[in-house]
């Protein structure tokens, strides 16, 4: 997680600088939102049996993804975005 927002950072300076203009909140609170996404993938291909991938490999994926929401107050940008119909804080 230390390096998360540096990563990001990254790749949006990156964008800017080939000419795409980025709102950096609104792009970081999409980012953490789309945890629920990834969060909603995993139960859903543990719940179908995984695949064939290792068990323990999903529950350690649902485990760190369950932090991740945490992290990221996934619950209040979901809470706002239902609301207002908007991530961004008003």
């Amino acid at each position: 997680k230390g390096h998360e927002r540096e990563i990001f950072d990254l790749y949006t300076d990156t964008l800017e600088a080939n000419g795409v203009k980025v709102d950096r909140e609104e792009a970081w609170l999409d980012y953490c939102l789309l945890g629920l996404e990834r969060f909603d993938s995993a139960m859903t291909s543990l719940n179908r049996g995984g695949y064939g991938h290792a068990r323990h490999a999903f529950e350690r994926q649902v485990a760190t993804l369950s932090v991740v929401l945490e992290e990221h107050d996934v619950a209040n940008l979901l809470d706002r975005v239902v609301k207002t119909g908007s991530i961004k804080p008003s």
